[in-house]
């Protein structure tokens, strides 16, 4: 378990009411941290576990593509949607 899971688990344990927490642990492009989001509370609406809907968000961002410079673009390198993990029960 990575140092930033670890403080996170520790967080959940001691002060926090939420039982689930989705982090990232390095920084990423904004406009897939925005679709990944987007996707995961689409999926959670439908009463998905949350591992399952992470899976699912992934999924999406790894298939969807970005303009930048007029160029367009994938987002199936792991930097684009890798860094994110669950932590939680």
């Amino acid at each position: 378990m990575s140092e930033s899971m670890r403080i996170w688990w520790c967080y959940l344990h001691a002060l926090s009411p939420a039982s689930n927490v989705v982090v990232s642990h390095w920084e990423v492009e904004s406009s897939s941290t925005k679709e990944l989001v987007i996707g995961l509370f689409e999926n959670l609406k439908e009463g998905r576990s949350v591992a399952d809907v992470l899976r699912l968000a992934w999924k999406q961002v790894r298939e969807s593509t970005f303009q930048k410079n007029g160029t367009l673009l994938s987002r199936a390198r792991p930097y684009f949607w890798a860094p994110f993990g669950h932590v939680g029960w």
